[in-house]
């Protein structure tokens, strides 16, 4: 066999072992250059030529595991809401807005009345019909996922900002689209809802 041929021939055992490694497969055990480790055979040298010099390659340690990846069982029912967002300042109006999206979501009825101030009052019904009203749809069995879309803000003063925005309604047996317009007051270092009406639905 000629030496170029010898050559080719010992380059094709060299490039599978190498796409085998690329491609995320095991290389044959291979832990250093022309030898076998872990109980895996060498590399064959054809005769006529001689073994690649081993004395000055690098010994990659050998592993303390099995080297099988861990399984793992924390992946999230739902993503967090935060993903699909810009990002916004706490304490500012848009938080606001996320919060009483996620306390919906979360059929949390004590975060979601808590985010009203005191002043609030319902456009087209009394206070008391309202609430009783929002009860029924949070506590709904059926999962919800309040989603906002479109948010934009427009500042009456210092302490008072109306906010529109889309929400959506994401629960398995429907989608469909609100747009919703609600005025915000700040009370100390927070922002409350104290109206809110809807604009229609989209």
């Amino acid at each position: 066999m000629a030496p170029a041929q010898s050559s080719f021939a010992l380059l094709i055992p060299l490039v599978a072992a190498l796409a085998a490694c690329a491609s995320g497969q095991e290389c044959g055990g291979m832990n250093r250059a022309g030898e076998g480790g872990g109980g895996s055979p060498g590399i064959n040298v054809p005769s006529g030529m001689s073994a690649p010099d081993s004395s000055r390659s690098i010994r990659v340690p050998e592993g303390s595991g099995s080297g099988a990846v861990p399984a793992r069982n924390d992946c999230l029912e739902r993503p967090p809401s935060y993903f699909s967002r810009r990002a916004v300042a706490p304490d500012s109006p848009e938080a606001l807005i996320y919060q009483w999206a996620d306390a919906w979501s979360d059929k949390d009825l004590e975060t979601f009345f808590s985010l009203y101030a005191d002043s609030f009052d319902p456009p087209t019904q009394s206070l008391a019909e309202w609430r009783d009203k929002r009860k029924k749809q949070i506590s709904d069995p059926e999962p919800a996922r309040i989603a906002i879309d479109n948010l934009s803000l427009s500042r009456r003063s210092d302490d008072r900002v109306m906010v529109s925005f889309v929400q959506r309604f994401e629960t398995p047996s429907m989608n469909y689209a609100i747009s919703r317009e609600v005025g915000l007051v700040r009370r100390g270092e927070k922002w409350l809802i104290d109206e809110e009406r809807v604009r229609g639905l989209l």
